[in-house]
């Protein structure tokens, strides 16, 4: 089954690609702390790397160790994210 469908995505955002990135809730093969995003551009290529959130950024970390940081502002949350936290 595909990685994906076993996480909770808990926020979106655009990419400079056409498409987007979605940061999920599994840790994956991420080291501890970090949790598995998934990125894909409108032409359908898509890659897997490793996320986490530090003082209003999210640092991502893509295949062959290209690193990025987004501001936390980009990014919209998931539903099934917001009624997880909700008491």
């Amino acid at each position: 089954m595909n990685a994906l469908l076993l996480s909770i995505i808990i926020g979106f955002a655009s990419n400079d690609a056409g498409g987007r990135i979605a940061l999920t809730n599994d840790q994956g093969q991420c080291a501890e702390g970090q949790y598995t995003a998934f990125s894909y551009a409108s032409t359908g290529e898509h890659m897997t790397g490793c996320w986490m959130f530090q003082q209003g950024l999210v640092f991502v970390t893509w295949p062959e160790g290209k690193k990025r940081v987004y501001d936390i502002s980009g990014f919209t949350a998931t539903p099934e994210f917001e009624q997880s936290i909700s008491p």
